[in-house]
């Protein structure tokens, strides 16, 4: 990912952004390449037998990693919009996910290991190659994904949203305070979503009037 510190006097840093990024970038394209072999060969009733655990592993390492390289002030994010945007996966990831296997079963799962998985790959190439090559990024490679994030963004947010609402009916009568605070998820989620896809449509703009680097 871009930086907002000087790596030029922390090769050590550097080196350790640098693996960051080709590490999440392998990371989100395994996920991509289980789900295209285990989809067809299984179907969604067998899919997140095949991908469930690496699936969550995966995404609780790339969120920490990310809030960690934020609190060192090598994103070019906000700490509390990271933290925010993190929180909300992980939330779906580890209490809405394994709720109930109807929830995996659904085919809003392998839609959102889709999203997920693109806007991360495609995300982590883009970072890596403006990280090595000091900001420069190829016009095809930028408005590849600048058109992604404006396509995928949306879709995701309306998957997630699906996939928490679902998740109401199947709390348990013991899990009566966790349900409340899910719905209470529920209703500041378009807002919030609203909110950080407001401010997405401004970074782009203003990368591409030239604005930003």
């Amino acid at each position: 990912m871009p930086q907002r510190v000087n790596l030029r006097e922390s090769p050590a840093l550097y080196k350790a952004l640098k693996s960051y990024n080709i590490v999440a970038m392998f990371m989100y394209g395994a996920i991509l390449a289980r789900l295209f072999i285990l989809l067809p060969l299984v179907g969604r009733k067998f899919l997140a037998g095949g991908i469930g655990d690496f699936f969550n592993k995966v995404m609780t390492g790339i969120c920490v990693g990310e809030v960690v390289l934020s609190l060192f002030k090598l994103l070019p994010i906000q700490l509390p919009l990271i933290i925010l945007q993190n929180w909300i996966k992980l939330f779906i990831v580890w209490g809405i996910l394994n709720r109930d296997e109807k929830i995996l079963n659904h085919s809003c799962y392998s839609l959102l290991i889709f999203c997920w998985g693109v806007y991360g790959f495609i995300g982590y190439i883009y970072w890596f190659w403006k990280l090595k090559n000091i900001g420069r990024v190829p016009k095809k490679l930028r408005s590849l994904f600048e058109n992604l994030q404006l396509i995928i963004f949306p879709i995701a947010s309306s998957v997630e949203f699906i996939t928490i609402f679902l998740s109401l009916k199947y709390f348990s009568e013991d899990d009566k305070n966790l349900k409340l605070f899910t719905q209470v998820v529920l209703l500041g989620y378009i807002p919030t979503k609203f909110y950080l896809y407001k401010r997405l449509i401004f970074k782009i703009f203003k990368i591409e009037t030239g604005k930003e680097d």
